[in-house]
């Protein structure tokens, strides 16, 4: 994990640089966080996801992952 969560932490400072994430976001904590839920999406088998499905896959972050990290849009 701590290889794969280093790799993420670039793109999360970038993106909360952008405004794209929240500003207050922990980069370190928060790159684990993707890089332990990413891993589970790719490698454990389940009832509703396909993990070869790109498409599928892209929406469950979408949906579940995105939001622990994006800005409040009504603060």
């Amino acid at each position: 994990i701590p290889d794969l969560a280093d790799f993420w932490s670039p793109y999360l400072a970038a993106a909360r640089d952008r405004g794209e994430v929240r500003a207050d976001i922990d980069i370190p904590e928060a790159s684990e966080g993707v890089a332990r839920v990413l891993i589970s999406l790719a490698t454990v088998p389940g009832n509703t996801l396909d993990p070869s499905d790109g498409d599928a896959v892209l929406a469950q972050v979408r949906r579940y992952l995105m939001p622990g990290l994006r800005p409040d849009p009504t603060a």
